[in-house]
């Protein structure tokens, strides 16, 4: 997912806040190349970490009293419930981001091919096998 420059360095600096309150020091000498490795160790957990922050925003907003579906999400009414550690201004242009039709198309591709079987009638997951995962990183 893309974000605006903004956006990006805000959940940046959120996220160093909270490492400097936990204990830890940030090296601002060394701030980029503890970007992209926070970025790298991120990126698998973040489509993960997003979901579960949309649907802890779109039970705060049914609580509210904001009536929409379980199976789907009202950016709109949840543009004013952020998850925690996330700042209200971060989590509207996300909201905004994701209640987009791109967004939601992208959004629908993917639920749809989680949901693919393969003959067997099982739900394919990650097939490949060790061998193409060996076959694949010999090419790094």
């Amino acid at each position: 997912m893309e974000f605006s420059q903004h956006t990006e360095k805000s959940l940046w600096n959120q996220s160093t806040a909270c490492l400097i309150v936990l204990g830890y020091y940030i090296d601002q000498a060394n701030d980029e190349a503890i970007r992209e490795r926070y970025k790298n160790v991120l990126k698998p957990s973040f489509a993960d970490i997003m979901s579960d922050y949309r649907n802890k925003s779109a039970k705060k907003a049914r609580v509210a009293g904001h009536d929409f579906p379980d199976d789907r999400l009202d950016f709109e009414a949840m543009r004013i419930f952020p998850p925690r550690f996330v700042h209200l201004d971060v989590w509207d242009e996300l909201c905004m981001s994701w209640n987009t039709m791109a967004w939601q198309k992208k959004s629908e591709k993917g639920r749809k091919n989680r949901k693919k079987v393969d003959n067997d009638d099982v739900i394919s997951r990650h097939t490949g096998g060790p061998g193409a995962m060996m076959n694949t990183s010999s090419s790094w």
